[in-house]
């Protein structure tokens, strides 16, 4: 593509897309803007639908899939975001996963509480104190008393201590759970790949489940 965003001499829109496919999806889509006033013929479109599927050219989102996202019923699907969803459903697209369950969202300090309790109670105070950073390590420093750990978590500020806590118009958090991942070792591929905008991430080696913050577009 020369400076002013046309075609180089040579250079297909095949090309083009093959290039900006590497990076991601977004760069595919800037590049189609970017392509000058030619308007995109039908063999354009084609390669467009076999790379991302036929709703692509309409923007970054993912067309055509039809694996599930199941949630347990203690967790809050209403905080989670199209955007949010659109990037599991890639992620489980890219890994050949079906299906998942999803078995934590957004919590309230008391539920953070009780959730940070019953896990010392499981796993034990060690294993707890290498999940969590400096603030969640004092919050488990208060067990066995939970009322004491949800006056601690208030105390240092919610979403210090987890980002299941923070604003989920800002930041979305979902604990998937590990028994319901057909293939693990590509969905754990799939989740460390730029590309599917993971901002942080905790596998089952670490944590209990897999446990993924999106931060949400503005």
């Amino acid at each position: 593509m020369d400076p002013d965003g046309g075609l180089c001499c040579g250079e297909s829109m095949i090309d083009l897309y093959a290039t900006a496919m590497q990076e991601s999806e977004y760069a595919l889509y800037d590049a189609i803007k970017l392509s000058g006033s030619r308007l995109l013929g039908e063999v354009e479109i084609l390669a467009t639908k076999i790379f991302f599927g036929s709703d692509f050219i309409r923007g970054p989102a993912v067309a055509a899939f039809t694996g599930a996202i199941n949630f347990a019923t203690s967790a809050n699907q209403k905080v989670v975001s199209d955007y949010t969803k659109n990037q599991l459903k890639k992620i489980m697209q890219d890994a050949g996963v079906r299906s998942l369950t999803i078995t934590s969202t957004a919590r309230t300090p008391s539920d953070q509480a009780r959730i940070m309790h019953d896990n010392i109670e499981q796993y034990g105070v060690d294993k707890q104190k290498r999940l969590y950073g400096s603030y969640g390590r004092k919050v488990i420093d208060e067990y066995p008393d939970q009322e004491k750990m949800l006056a601690k978590i208030n105390e240092l500020g919610p979403s210090n201590v987890s980002k299941h806590i923070a604003d989920p118009s800002v930041m979305n958090v979902v604990d998937i759970d590990p028994g319901s991942i057909s293939n693990k070792t590509s969905f754990e591929n799939s989740i460390m790949k730029k590309s599917m905008r993971v901002h942080r991430y905790f596998l089952p080696d670490v944590d209990p489940v897999y446990h993924l913050e999106f931060l949400q577009p503005k």
